[in-house]
């Protein structure tokens, strides 16, 4: 409900088991990762980001270009 009445257009994913969050050592919540293009992680964050900042849109190019 809370993603709808948000109107977010990215995927959520819940992991109730606790095992991905065990294995990708989430400590927080939200935690946003990008991964590169063989599913390695390449940044992390954990908290809110605001994903329109230039220094974010920057990393986000750096990883596409690779």
């Amino acid at each position: 409900a809370f993603v709808k009445e948000k109107q977010m257009d990215f995927s959520i994913l819940l992991n109730p088991e606790g095992d991905v969050s065990e294995r990708y050592t989430v400590r927080g919540i939200p935690s946003s990762f990008l991964l590169d293009k063989k599913g390695m992680i390449r940044w992390k964050v954990v908290g809110g980001v605001e994903w329109d900042r230039a220094d974010v849109l920057s990393r986000i190019d750096q990883l596409l270009a690779e």
